[in-house]
């Protein structure tokens, strides 16, 4: 059985680099397991927001009332669903882009 390590978000496999990885930086793994799961926000959202995403669109007026009618639990909603959402299509691949490009590029 491949060796694994527990976090938030459940089983992690370890693959062979990451036990290395733990060999070279001395980890025990349950901190790796509590250093992996550590979230961090990524953004948020907010009626300025809808109000951006409508302006000088055919439905403006209508998606500009709409949001001014938006209740505090409607715009929590609308945050999940845009979270959902995003991290079934986007997340993933722009994490991996970002990642690359800010921190593992060689900077001179």
């Amino acid at each position: 059985m491949k060796a694994s390590i527990h976090t938030k978000k459940g089983r992690l496999p370890m693959p062979a680099v990451l036990t290395q990885l733990l060999k070279e930086f001395k980890r025990d793994p349950n901190a790796i397991a509590e250093h992996l799961s550590k979230a961090f926000p990524i953004t948020s959202v907010c009626r300025d927001d809808l109000w951006h995403a409508f302006a000088g669109t055919s439905d403006e007026m209508q998606g500009g009332k709409r949001m001014l009618m938006m209740t505090d639990n409607e715009m929590t909603q609308l945050a999940r669903y845009m979270a959902e959402d995003y991290c079934s299509q986007l997340f993933h691949d722009s994490l991996r882009i970002i990642f690359r490009e800010r921190f593992m590029k060689v900077r001179r």
